[in-house]
């Protein structure tokens, strides 16, 4: 694979066979970004769902959120009396 004289900026555009040295690689690292972009977002996914799960164990059941709930809407009613 000849790049050409590179410094010589006479020369004929055809004798150029490839400026850089990969070229013709692109369908493959096109598929190689698709293939870590999906890792990724998977990768990113599982640990999204696993805090979401520690989450929801340290919150028990649905009335322990409701009461979380309550606690904060009292809290924010108990600021807005006092201004």
């Amino acid at each position: 694979m000849s790049r050409g004289e590179l410094n010589n900026w006479i020369i004929d555009l055809a004798d150029i066979s490839s400026i850089y040295i990969f070229s013709g690689s692109e369908g493959l690292w096109f598929v190689l970004c698709v293939i870590v972009f999906l890792w990724f977002i998977l990768a990113i996914y599982r640990v999204e769902k696993s805090n979401q799960d520690k989450v929801e164990d340290e919150l028990g059941s649905k009335e322990d959120l409701n009461s979380l709930v309550d606690l904060f809407h009292q809290d924010n009613d108990e600021k807005d009396q006092s201004n």
